[in-house]
């Protein structure tokens, strides 16, 4: 009777821990499962289409879920999880964006952190729904000159 008491008990812990407890374990990795360096022109409109990495016991993997970047006198940030009819699959997590537009002096960063600080699971989506962001207006570069061709910094933290 302890011992069923005691399973019992452990089995209802992970509900009892306060939300930050359990969130902690989920907090990002200290590695991005995406970091990505690409030359963007802003002059032009630019889209960039990658697929999601996850780790996993065998290292690192490309899943179905993609992101989409967009510039078009502002920044637009999607990611979809699609996968082909009739198959099953898990949702992706996104625990944290990060973007940074040219170096130094005019430089611009952006970053949406979903884990709100390791206190929160993080954002998910099942197969078929996606996640778009508020437009990110990117400021002027240079003396409040119009950017042109430019380093452009992504990096993704996430998991199946």
């Amino acid at each position: 009777m302890l011992r069923f008491l005691l399973t019992l008990s452990l089995a209802f812990l992970p509900f009892a821990l306060p939300i930050s407890a359990r969130a902690a374990a989920a907090c990002p990795a200290e590695a991005p499962v995406v970091d990505r360096l690409e030359w963007w022109d802003f002059s032009r409109v630019t889209r960039s289409d990658f697929f999601l990495l996850s780790r996993g016991p065998k290292g690192i993997f490309e899943t179905p879920a993609a992101a989409h970047l967009e510039w078009d006198q502002q920044l637009t940030i999607r990611f979809d999880h699609k996968l082909p009819p009739d198959s099953a699959g898990l949702e992706y997590t996104i625990d944290r964006f990060e973007i940074a537009v040219g170096r130094g002096y005019g430089a611009f960063r952006f970053s949406a952190d979903f884990t709100d600080d390791c206190n929160a699971p993080g954002r998910s989506m099942f197969p078929g729904q996606a996640i778009k962001l508020k437009p990110v207006k990117v400021p002027p570069g240079y003396f409040g000159f119009p950017r042109g061709l430019e380093m452009v910094h992504v990096r993704i933290w996430g998991h199946l």
